[in-house]
């Protein structure tokens, strides 16, 4: 009878479990308190993130933190609350462990969305004269800067000393 108990009272507890963590799955979801407040952006997504246990990573350019901000008191889904503090609904927000990730979307002629990269290319293109060290004389054929790639370097056409290589 007691080893019954014990199984019934297990598979209570994994239930409730199970379920709270199916309620919990979506962080943008849950729901926060907004004070009544007038605040600049940082201290406001800070509050947020106080209740949610989640930081926010966003580029300043498209978030202003000193911008203030009046908010009505409120309860509201961490989304919503995001968006109302911003004021801006095109926002693309992405979990990414315990951080949220704010990026900017643009609407396409087809009406769908695209998140605009926040970042910087992966890779960069040198351009420019190569000159020799000891005579100053422009160089007609550079050396190999890179074992993996013989030809990384490679004339440009303008002049036979002007020349292109891309930086990884």
């Amino acid at each position: 009878m007691k080893t019954y108990r014990f199984i019934v009272i297990l598979l209570g507890m994994l239930f409730i479990a199970g379920n709270v963590k199916a309620d919990g799955g979506d962080v943008l979801e849950s729901i926060v308190r907004l004070p009544k407040t007038k605040e600049t952006v940082y201290i406001l997504l800070g509050k947020i993130s106080e209740q949610s246990g989640y930081l926010f990573i966003y580029d300043s350019r498209i978030i202003n933190n000193d911008s203030i901000v009046k908010v009505r008191k409120k309860s509201c889904s961490v989304r919503q609350a995001i968006y109302e503090i911003t004021g801006n609904k095109h926002l693309e927000l992405k979990v990414l462990g315990n951080h949220i990730l704010i990026t900017q979307t643009v609407v396409e002629a087809t009406g769908g969305r695209v998140a605009v990269p926040s970042s910087r290319p992966s890779s960069s293109v040198l351009t420019g004269v190569l000159l020799d060290k000891e005579t100053g004389a422009p160089l007609s054929m550079p050396p190999s800067l890179y074992k993996e790639v013989p030809s990384a370097i490679s004339p440009t056409g303008m002049a036979s000393s002007d020349f292109i290589c891309p930086i990884p």
